[in-house]
């Protein structure tokens, strides 16, 4: 590699854990070819959209905003969807000659008032069936032979370096994520277990791992995925998973009978992303933390938690029991019949709690107080 080509690489690696730098890496590879468009791009192939967190360089303002309308007829996704299989540059050229891209809607459309663009060629950065991330240089007309062969020749010295650099910070993000998840569920006294958005396991405390492979209740799949003994309660389990991460607010509780004992209580918690992930990657990453799940036995609950649990969340100690109940699985009716209380008073407790703490549902009281329990030690 030349010197530009080593400092943007460089920059490019400074920048995945500062995404907002992409556009300094590719200024500096642009530099190289100013009248060559460079972009990092990620596009949805099915149905096909473009990602407005896409870079690039040596462009107008408006043209991701313009592209993102016709993204959809791009003669150059051809290419990319030909070779989206394998590490190599591609040359638009070898699928559709620059004379027949003058002809297409999208030419006209997008490519004419650019400086007539009339090729492309690039690399691919990651791949799923459904979404690509390219690094990619759209071609003038007017750019010469050389210039063209000069073009091909650095993306292909600079090529291996951008795929390892893309595939490192996505498994250094995925191992932390991981490592994360982990350290922050062991020391909780209830047994708790974090999927991913495959429904895939990510990590288990000790409790949660006793639970799964004791497997006379719940268990794990072969591919990692909870479900329970019975195939009606593993239909439930599935419905949960998928509506926490539909619509990432807490579901629960959700009550898996057991043969001697009173049911077991799950809540589905979704984990919040981190402030700042990164747009290219974050798309191509698997195993990332996406909801937890708590396992409540109400066999083994210690009923002084209450106390603290008014302490934690500033409620009083009957709202407090109530809260406890509710999040060991039973109704509001159960639950002022257990304490002997009557169901109005009870419905006015939860009022009171939900004001307090500003939630606009029940679901969000169980994954608050799932939370919240979690803490207390036992």
């Amino acid at each position: 590699m030349n010197r530009s080509e080593l400092e943007a690489v460089q920059k490019l690696y400074e920048a995945h854990f500062d995404p907002s730098s992409y556009a300094a890496a590719l200024e500096v590879f642009g530099d190289l070819f100013p009248d060559v468009r460079i972009l990092i791009q990620v596009e949805e192939l099915e149905p096909h959209r473009f990602s407005l967190d896409s870079v690039a360089v040596n462009t107008d303002e408006d043209a991701f905003k313009d592209y993102s309308a016709v993204a959809h007829i791009n003669p150059f996704m051809d290419a990319v969807a030909a070779v989206m299989h394998t590490d190599r540059l591609y040359q638009s050229e070898e699928f559709i000659p620059r004379e027949l891209v003058r002809k297409t809607e999208f030419f006209d459309a997008y490519l004419r008032p650019r400086d007539r663009m009339d090729a492309a060629c690039g690399f691919n950065i990651f791949r799923k069936p459904d979404c690509i991330a390219l690094f990619s240089a759209t071609i003038p007309e007017r750019l010469s032979e050389d210039d063209r062969a000069a073009l091909t020749e650095s993306l292909n010295r600079i090529r291996p370096y951008v795929q390892e650099s893309f595939r490192m910070v996505r498994n250094l993000i995925q191992r932390t994520a991981v490592a994360q998840a982990s350290s922050i569920i062991e020391w909780i006294g209830t047994p708790v277990a974090i999927f991913d958005a495959q429904e895939r396991l990510v990590a288990q405390n000790k409790k949660a791992a006793a639970i799964f492979r004791a497997g006379d209740v719940l268990r794990l799949s072969r591919e990692g995925k909870l479900c329970a003994r019975r195939a009606d309660a593993s239909g439930l389990i599935e419905a949960a998973a998928a509506s926490v991460l539909d619509g990432a607010l807490p579901i629960g509780p959700l009550r898996i009978d057991r043969p001697t004992s009173a049911p077991l209580v799950l809540y589905f918690v979704p984990v919040g992303n981190s402030p700042e992930p990164n747009p290219i990657v974050r798309p191509f990453s698997e195993g990332l933390p996406a909801y937890m799940v708590y396992v409540i036995d109400p066999d083994d609950v210690d009923p002084a938690p209450s106390e603290m649990l008014a302490s934690s969340l500033g409620l009083t100690r009957a709202e407090a029991r109530l809260a406890q109940l509710l999040h060991e699985g039973l109704t509001v009716r159960e639950a002022a019949e257990s304490s002997s209380t009557a169901y109005a008073t009870a419905r006015n407790q939860l009022s009171s709690i939900t004001r307090k703490l500003n939630l606009s549902r029940q679901s969000e009281l169980s994954g608050l107080v799932a939370r919240t329990m979690a803490k207390i030690p036992r």
